[in-house]
């Protein structure tokens, strides 16, 4: 047993998340605001984020592999913030559309590659007694981060450009990365797919990269062949719980109607006269009240019914998507800034996190013990590919249609997923009654 006083020195680099996030977390809204001042369109923005989309996806499947292969965790976690770094520098200094796409995705090649490494060290670094507590405090500091980072934007917004705010994050990065030197490698290192001994664990990292699976080896039995499917195939089905194939299709759709909103969001506020520090300000309370929702949505996920939970808060949020499209329609000025605050309060904090705590539960129960990397591998894809299609879609839907019709699309995407969910949930319990030989089917 680690005794406490190790132990605390062990964790001492949890406290890098901190100035981390403060630079990490408010660069993908920056960026929007950064290629409109700079003259460009939210196609523009739509080709930035699907880039970076693009590269997430890369660096997923490069950095997970390279992570599976090397024992040491603190390497990646160096190359991710010097990436960050200088991303940011690069950043401060670009006038071109095109190389601040061509940079913000690079940061984003760079970054990911801390993913895996941080929630592995939780594990690696603690007794297994101790592994809520330290994922508890990797999400905490990580959302107290993302909340000053955006205290600390707004605050500038009104007297620095885009591209000044990203020197003045910049510091903090070297902060995260002076805080490497806490980092002790452990002495017995996890495979990724660990990760499942530990919902706490499993849903941090799904929030943090959802693309963290992406092209798992398959697991493999003690004898060393491959698992076999535990029921023959006989619908998309298998049995009461065996609910994957309905969390892919609602991840695809989920992602792509997420996506197209939070492209559009940023660049549909600027575009309707807000200032800087306006669309700022509504992100920042949004991010509050999800980082409130987030400490108390444990307690909440264990309490219901986890797929009542994910459905009731999509609806919430699409319903919300929805409404902000219609203030985009109806409204202008201090009435358009007043409604979003509280409406996307309620989207991106309130729902965003009741969502994704019930839902990444959701997942963690469904892949279950057997064949766990190609199905998180196949939910990883299409998360990827949902975020892909989202992208594009935003840009050209807001610059030919309109942002209300973005939003609203958005919107009733989100509402499709709940759909999905309910309708998959309900055919699978049926599939299973209807077949005597599977467990918790009717006699």
């Amino acid at each position: 047993m680690v005794p406490k006083h190790s132990r605390d020195r062990l964790n001492r680099w949890l406290y890098m998340m901190l100035p981390y996030e403060i630079a990490y977390a408010p660069v993908s809204n920056l960026v929007i605001l950064y290629i409109l001042s700079l003259g460009g369109t939210v196609i523009d923005a739509s080709y930035a984020v699907a880039f970076s989309n693009l590269l997430m996806i890369a660096a997923s499947v490069f950095w997970g592999k390279l992570v599976e292969f090397h024992n040491r965790r603190k390497v990646f976690i160096v190359i991710s913030l010097l990436g960050l770094s200088v991303s940011l520098v690069g950043l401060s200094l670009v006038r071109s559309v095109f190389w601040v796409i061509m940079i913000y995705g690079t940061m984003t090649f760079l970054v990911i590659a801390n993913t895996t490494p941080f929630n592995m060290l939780v594990m690696e670094t603690n007794s297994r007694d101790k592994w809520a507590q330290g994922f508890s405090k990797l999400q905490m500091l990580s959302s107290v981060g993302v909340v000053l980072s955006y205290v600390i934007t707004a605050s500038i917004s009104g007297f620095l450009s885009i591209g000044s705010m990203m020197l003045v994050l910049f510091p903090f990065a070297v902060v995260a990365l002076i805080f490497t030197k806490y980092i002790q490698e452990p002495s017995a290192v996890f495979p990724k797919l660990a990760l499942f001994r530990s919902v706490n664990a499993f849903r941090s990292r799904l929030i943090s990269n959802p693309l963290l699976f992406l092209f798992n080896r398959r697991t493999r039995t003690r004898t060393g062949k491959l698992s076999p499917s535990r029921y023959p195939v006989r619908g998309p089905w298998l049995h009461t719980g065996d609910y994957t194939a309905v969390l892919y299709a609602s991840t695809l759709v989920f992602y792509v109607g997420s996506t197209i909103f939070n492209t559009s969001y940023p660049a549909g506020l600027k575009s309707y006269g807000l200032s800087n520090f306006d669309v700022l300000s509504v992100i920042l309370i949004g991010s509050v009240v999800q980082t409130i929702t987030f400490y108390k949505s444990g307690i909440l996920t264990s309490r219901r019914v986890k797929s009542e939970l994910a459905t009731s808060s999509l609806f919430i949020r699409g319903l919300g998507y929805m409404a902000i499209g219609v203030t985009f329609l109806t409204i202008s000025n201090l009435a358009l800034l007043g409604a979003n605050i509280v409406l996307y309060a309620i989207v991106a904090g309130l729902a965003y996190a009741l969502f994704y705590t019930a839902f990444n539960t959701m997942v963690f129960e469904a892949v279950g013990n057997e064949r766990r990397g190609s199905k998180l591998g196949i939910y990883s894809g299409f998360v990827g590919l949902g975020s892909l299609i989202g992208a594009p879609i935003a840009g050209y839907a807001s610059y030919f249609i309109g942002y209300w019709f973005a939003f609203i699309l958005s919107g009733a995407l989100i509402v499709v997923t709940s759909v999905i969910i309910i309708l998959g949930i309900r055919h699978a319990d049926d599939v299973a009654r209807g077949h005597p030989s599977l467990p918790g089917a009717a006699r």
